[in-house]
């Protein structure tokens, strides 16, 4: 009897070891990952905003008039922190 009970949890074992479906994530790991990137995104951007002094109130939305292209470049270099996004706008 013990030998059978063994034996077939060697096998159980085995299959699970073996299935490579079985060793994936769950689908709450990957959901929880998306929201916390979803919100650490969320913030960089109302921190580039609050650096161009676009935002004052996180209730408040953007006034077209204060949307510069002067101001959309500040923010876009203080969200993107890359040197080439400047020579891009240069040969535009």
């Amino acid at each position: 009897m013990q030998e059978d009970t063994a034996k077939v949890w060697t096998e159980e074992l085995f299959k699970l070891a073996t299935n490579i479906l079985s060793q994936n994530a769950s689908r709450n790991t990957f959901l929880l990952k998306a929201i916390l990137k979803m919100f650490s995104d969320k913030r960089r951007v109302e921190t580039a905003l609050e650096q161009c002094n676009l935002m004052t109130n996180r209730g408040d939305g953007i006034k077209l008039e204060d949307f510069t292209w002067e101001k959309f470049q500040s923010f876009l270099n203080n969200l993107c922190l890359r040197p080439e996004i400047d020579r891009i706008f240069m040969e535009l």
